[in-house]
């Protein structure tokens, strides 16, 4: 039931293509065809799931990647840091 959510916080269309969300370990989930608004969100499950919606994508891994402590990092298509967050 691992899951992260993205949140939009800015005005305007960002285009997620490209995107990545990385952890500290080197494991990567890419985003494609996806696009957030002003408070729009998108959840990203770790495990396998029914196929992917404009508010649930599924990385399709069999074990949890995310730990208490460990930084979670949005990279845009480039590699740039974007975001960052701490697991409690």
């Amino acid at each position: 039931q691992e899951v992260v959510m993205l949140q939009r916080a800015g005005e305007g269309e960002l285009i997620l293509d490209g995107w990545m969300l990385a952890d500290e370990d080197g494991h990567t989930f890419t985003f494609a065809r996806l696009s957030l608004y002003k408070n729009g969100a998108v959840q990203v499950y770790t495990r396998a799931g029914p196929s992917n919606s404009p508010i649930e994508r599924y990385w399709g891994l069999d074990e949890p990647v995310w730990r208490t402590g460990e930084t979670v990092s949005g990279l845009d298509p480039f590699g740039n840091l974007r975001a960052s967050y701490v697991i409690p």
